[in-house]
C-alpha cells in the first residue's frame, strides 16, 4: 500500500492518501484527546463525457447538462458499474444523462476533484473526463426533463463550469479527429 500524506496539495501529516485495489482513498486524520483518529473525507473515482461535435465551420461544440441537485452546469458523469471501463462508464452517463450517443476515446482528456456531499459526509471525488464524439441523439433516455442541456464552445464552457479543474480543462478542449468517423453528423444549431 503506497502512501502519501497532503493538505491542500501540500505535504501534511493530517492526510493520508492509499492506493488500495486500484482506488485511491483519502482519510483525514482528526486530532483528538486520544491523537490522532480515523478517516472524515475518501477520495472515489468518477467517469466523465466530454460530448462534443463539430458545426460547419468546424468548430468545437460541447455539450454540458445541469446537476440535478444544485442546477449547475457540469459534464455528465458517474459512478462506474463493477468491471466497467472508465471510457465505457463515460458513454453510459452521457446516454442516461443527456441523451447522446457515441464513442468516448479511450484516452482521458484529463482529471479533476470536486467534493460531494454524500449520506451526511463529503467524499472527494476525482473525475477521469473522457472526449466523447456525439454520432447521435436519442429521443428518450433515462433523465430527460431533469437536466438541461446547453451546447456551447469550450471557452462558453469553461465560463459556465464552477469546479477549477474542471474549467481548465475545457478551456483547453480541442478533440483530436476521429479514425473511426473521417466525415461525422455535423451539429448545426437550432437544428433537430
Amino acid at each position: 500500500m503506497e502512501q502519501v500524506f497532503v493538505q491542500n496539495n501540500r505535504p501534511s501529516p493530517l492526510c493520508a492518501i492509499n492506493r488500495v485495489g486500484g482506488r485511491l482513498v483519502v482519510s483525514q486524520l482528526r486530532v483528538g484527546e486520544r491523537g490522532l483518529t480515523g478517516p472524515s473525507i475518501r477520495q472515489r473515482l468518477q467517469s466523465a463525457a466530454a460530448p462534443y461535435c463539430r458545426t460547419d465551420l468546424d468548430e468545437p461544440r460541447l455539450l454540458l447538462v445541469t446537476s440535478r441537485r444544485t442546477r449547475r452546469w457540469v459534464l455528465p458523469k458517474g459512478w462506474p458499474k463493477p468491471g466497467e471501463a472508465l471510457a465505457r462508464a463515460a458513454e453510459r452517463e452521457a446516454f442516461e444523462e443527456a441523451g447522446v450517443l457515441g464513442h468516448a476515446l479511450d484516452a482521458r482528456l484529463g482529471e479533476y476533484v470536486y467534493d460531494k456531499r454524500l449520506g451526511g459526509g463529503v467524499v472527494e471525488c476525482r473525475v477521469a473526463v473522457f472526449a466523447l464524439r456525439v454520432t447521435a441523439f436519442a429521443a428518450a433516455w433515462p433523465e430527460r426533463g431533469q437536466r438541461a442541456l446547453r451546447w456551447c464552445s469550450p471557452h462558453q464552457a469553461a465560463r459556465l463550469v464552477r469546479e477549477p479543474g474542471l474549467r481548465a480543462l475545457l478551456a483547453r478542449f480541442d478533440p483530436p479527429p476521429s479514425a473511426l468517423d473521417p466525415e461525422p453528423r455535423r451539429f448545426r444549431p437550432g437544428a433537430d
